[in-house]
């Protein structure tokens, strides 16, 4: 049988750029980062950020948005900063708790890609669960043009499992230029023999500083700009 909502997504999708954030490990800064890609880039152009994470979204509360969606044409998602539009499932469970798994998660995988309204969104950022979970496996099957952009923390362990993460996905032949490594430990990763072993599978290796008090500027995200961060220079060039 034929699901007519994977049409209906390739169809909806195919002339936007899609990038996956994704990781091994939890709380390595997957959602940080995604949020903090939306900022900078939607000064460039219209962003469409995806949570995907359907059993523990969070990002409605890092882009601090109590906004609901507005029906025209399918869902039009409501702009969460400027020219930052937020899908999460929490619009329909309202902070109500979900368990899924198997093809549950591929049907809401489904269901909101296709009803949702994307006209005039030029770029999508998937924020994702840690490892290869169901909505990853989604992406591979429903979105092969994706790039996935990996994010691990600067820890040995971190390091490790992210290398077995990169491994598979350049099996599955996925386009993987950038690692980003979030600098939450002090420790300095030069001569770490997993290290230089992960970084050759990248283009690109960009490091996120560690940013005192992040959770404070979720009310005014724009003020991040105020702390120079050279970050967002090399955020900015990986647009262009």
């Amino acid at each position: 049988m034929i699901d007519i909502r994977v049409e209906g997504i390739k169809k909806n999708l195919e002339n936007k750029k899609i990038i996956v954030i994704c990781g091994s490990k939890g709380g390595v800064g997957k959602s940080t980062l995604t949020f903090l890609l939306s900022l900078v880039f939607s000064r460039f152009v219209k962003v469409g950020v995806c949570d995907l994470d359907f059993t523990g979204s969070s990002l409605h509360i890092i882009f601090n948005s109590t906004s609901t969606f507005k029906e025209e044409d399918g869902i039009v998602l409501p702009e969460v900063l400027k020219n930052v539009f937020l899908l999460s499932v929490n619009f329909f469970s309202k902070d109500n708790p979900l368990a899924l798994r198997g093809e549950e998660i591929t049907d809401v995988f489904l269901e909101l890609l296709t009803i949702t309204n994307w006209k005039d969104i030029n770029l999508l950022l998937f924020d994702t669960p840690p490892t290869l979970t169901d909505p990853i496996l989604d992406i591979f099957r429903f979105l092969p043009k994706a790039e996935f952009w990996v994010v691990s923390s600067n820890s040995i362990l971190s390091f490790h499992t992210t290398l077995k993460f990169v491994k598979l996905l350049k099996e599955m032949k996925k386009e993987i230029p950038i690692l980003f490594v979030n600098r939450i430990f002090e420790n300095d990763v030069k001569g770490m023999d997993v290290y230089e072993e992960l970084a050759k599978n990248f283009e690109k290796v960009v490091f996120v500083p560690f940013i005192k008090d992040l959770e404070s500027f979720y009310i005014d995200p724009y003020k991040l700009f105020d702390l120079e961060i050279t970050l967002f220079n090399e955020l900015q060039y990986l647009f262009t």
